[in-house]
């Protein structure tokens, strides 16, 4: 944070250290720094490369021609990956 006061990502991914552990008055310190500084938490998103392309989704984003069928197979993928996890406890979901 002392290197790069500017970047708001590293206060969310303290606020996520902060709420994983139960220290909830710690999540409440770094939000209110946050709106302090008045930093915007931007929306997040991926980047896949498909046929020399670069295609960028972002979080819950239905504008692309073929944003079903993109969901469709994450929804598919999350279900395979919930069914081995069950299947084998050793596996972390």
């Amino acid at each position: 944070m002392h290197l790069e006061p500017h970047n708001t990502a590293n206060l969310v991914i303290l606020s996520n250290i902060y709420a994983s552990c139960g220290k909830w008055d710690g999540v409440a310190r770094v939000w209110k720094l946050l709106k302090e500084k008045d930093h915007k938490k931007s929306a997040g998103y991926n980047v896949i490369e498909l046929d020399g392309r670069m295609h960028k989704f972002l979080v819950e984003d239905k504008s692309h021609p073929r944003s079903e069928k993109v969901y469709d197979a994450l929804d598919s993928i999350t279900l395979a990956m919930k069914l081995v996890s069950s299947e084998n406890p050793e596996v972390e979901s």
